[in-house]
This record gives structure tokens, C-alpha cells and sequence, in this order.
């Protein structure tokens, strides 16, 4: 049963609840929303971490194979995403000790870690794809490919960019809003004025 199924139907006439939240349910809900926004986060920092450590590995074997210096660039900027990725994922995480353990802080630290997803996602474009960009463009540059490559390596990427843009649109903004209206009406509720 979702939050808004268990709302108080008011009685227009006496102003008293004809129907109370069952409030262990409640809380049982935002916990779990609480927990899918962490799982999220954390399903989306691991596995870029593992792609981008998985092309740093495949691309030194690669380049100590084949003796070719564009893999080496490829690791380079691999490793440097992988920097920045940590880096982002120790500032989020220390971030999130400054919400306390109310039900309200908790859902002002998924609508926090749903707004990292956002930004992420956002810029994906500057810290994933434009290094990864570059490095293809100069490591194809370097020898002769057809063009059916070109067309399909770009397409790759234009696919990514908008994977990453549906993403944001379609699953992170309205999780947003979900949990944005979720935290308002709790606010706005009596009975959850000590949550505050």
C-alpha cells in the first residue's frame, strides 16, 4: 500500500480523521523509499567504478599486448574517472552525516542522494563521455578504420548520452518529486510535527 492510499480522509463537518494512518505502515514505507534511493546511489557509484576499473585493466593488457600507446591513454583516462568517481563518492558519503535520524532527515538524505543521481547524470556528458571521447578520437585517428566504425562508435556514444538523459528524466526526477511531496505532507501533518 502506498503513502498516498493511507492519507486522512477528513470529515468536512467535525474536522476529525474518519480513518487514521496505520503509522507502523508508514514508517515502514518511507524506510523502504529511504533505502531504494541509498540502493541506488550505491548500485550506480560501484558499478561505475567496476566499468571504469575493468577498461584501465583491459586497456594495460591490451597496451603491454600490443605495444600501443593509445590503450595507455585509454587506462589514463580511465583512471581518471575512476579518481573522480571516488573522490564524489567520499564527499556524498560524508555529506550524509549531516542528516539526522528522523524519518524527515532521512528522507531529506534520499532526496539528497537522488539529487547526486541527477547531477551525475547531467553531466555525465564532461566527466564520462567527453575524456572517453577524446581518447577514442585520438586513438582512431591513428589508423586507418572504415567508416561504418566511425559512424558506430559515435552512435555508441550519442546512445549513451541518451541513456543518461532518460535516466534522469524518466527515473531519477520523479523519484525526486515522489519523495519531495512524501517529505510535504509529512511536514504539513500534526502528527509528524516532532519529526521536523
Amino acid at each position: 500500500m502506498e503513502f498516498e492510499e493511507m492519507k486522512k480522509i477528513w470529515d468536512s463537518q467535525n474536522n476529525k480523521p474518519m480513518y487514521a494512518i496505520d503509522e507502523k505502515s508508514l514508517h515502514n514505507i518511507v524506510k523502504r523509499k529511504i533505502k531504494a534511493a541509498a540502493r541506488k546511489v550505491n548500485t550506480f557509484e560501484y558499478g561505475m567504478i567496476a566499468i571504469t576499473v575493468f577498461v584501465t585493466i583491459f586497456s594495460i593488457v591490451d597496451g603491454i599486448r600490443d605495444n600501443s600507446w593509445n590503450d595507455f591513454l585509454t587506462a589514463i583516462a580511465a583512471i581518471g574517472i575512476t579518481v573522480y568517481l571516488i573522490i564524489h563518492r567520499r564527499r556524498r558519503r560524508r555529506s550524509e552525516n549531516r542528516f539526522g535520524q528522523s524519518l524527515i532527515d532521512g528522507l531529506n538524505n534520499a532526496i539528497a542522494n537522488i539529487d547526486y543521481l541527477i547531477k551525475q547524470g547531467t553531466t555525465f556528458v564532461w566527466w564520462y563521455l567527453l575524456p572517453f571521447g577524446l581518447v577514442t578520437l585520438i586513438s582512431m585517428s591513428t589508423k586507418p578504420n572504415p567508416i561504418w566504425v566511425w559512424g558506430l562508435i559515435a552512435a555508441a556514444f550519442g546512445l549513451a548520452y541518451a541513456l543518461a538523459s532518460w535516466e534522469v528524466r524518466r527515473m531519477h526526477l520523479p523519484k525526486k518529486k515522489s519523495l519531495e511531496a512524501l517529505r510535504s505532507t509529512l511536514m504539513q501533518d500534526q502528527d509528524y510535527a516532532d519529526l521536523r
